[in-house]
């Protein structure tokens, strides 16, 4: 069995912003996590070869048949669920009609994540700070 083996918890920086809502076209303020960069598949690699004493070729490896295995299930119609991580599925957008035989235009697909209960008490410990002031 795997089991998560950070207990951490951190604290997110945020930073608001005035955007305008299309809908009602009223603008609002509006609340984000800061993102300070996007980790790279070979940095995460890395990280964990260095912080789990395994070989990077041994964790490059098996990413590698992970995300084959990930792909060809999702692309199946399959769930894929990552232990500790949570549940991939493929969501679709597609035009409304009256029809049935109309009800097959697909607009737009993508990947929702459900995360596991591990990942959301981890989120539960979150705390947040504002890193600046409202953004004009």
């Amino acid at each position: 069995n795997l089991r998560i083996m950070s207990t951490k918890s951190g604290t997110i920086q945020i930073k608001t912003h005035k955007q305008k809502m299309v809908a009602t076209d009223k603008t609002l303020l509006v609340t984000i996590p800061v993102r300070y960069s996007t980790i790279k598949a070979n940095e995460l690699v890395e990280a964990a070869a260095r912080n789990n004493c395994i070989p990077v070729s041994y964790i490059e490896t098996a990413c590698a048949a992970l995300s084959n295995e990930f792909y060809n299930f999702i692309l199946k119609g399959h769930s894929v669920k990552v232990p500790q991580v949570g549940t991939f599925r493929l969501s679709l957008r597609t035009k409304s009609a009256k029809k049935e035989d109309d009800a097959i235009g697909v607009k737009r697909t993508r990947i929702l994540l459900h995360p596991s209960k591990e990942l959301n008490a981890l989120l539960d410990r979150v705390t947040f700070a504002r890193s600046e002031k409202i953004e004009q």
